[in-house]
């Protein structure tokens, strides 16, 4: 286990990946699982999960900088069908990451 995590840090940081984000999404109930099926499909989500409280849906995301990061909440999860509200959460430093 170890060894497929070294290789899969090294894999990212070879992809040059620098800005990880949770976003918390605001769903209609008629629409969690089309748009959690779309959200899960975009390529950079790493984690997605239907949540009860104040959002839906969380999703961890890892882009190569801020701007791909605005034309994902703008431009995909802005035209997703039954999106209300997002809010993002930018990771400014990771403490602990387990694989």
């Amino acid at each position: 286990m170890q060894l497929v995590s070294l290789f899969l840090k090294l894999f990212l940081s070879d992809l040059n990946i620098q800005v990880g984000a949770l976003i918390g999404i605001q769903v209609d109930p008629n629409k969690l699982e089309e748009v959690g099926n779309a959200v899960s499909n975009h390529e950079y989500t790493t984690w997605v999960s239907r949540t009860t409280g104040g959002y839906d849906i969380f999703t961890w995301v890892t882009v190569p900088d801020s701007k791909e990061l605005t034309n994902f909440l703008t431009y995909y999860l802005g035209n997703l069908d039954g999106v209300n509200k997002t809010e993002t959460f930018i990771n400014l430093e990771v403490l602990k990451r387990g694989l």
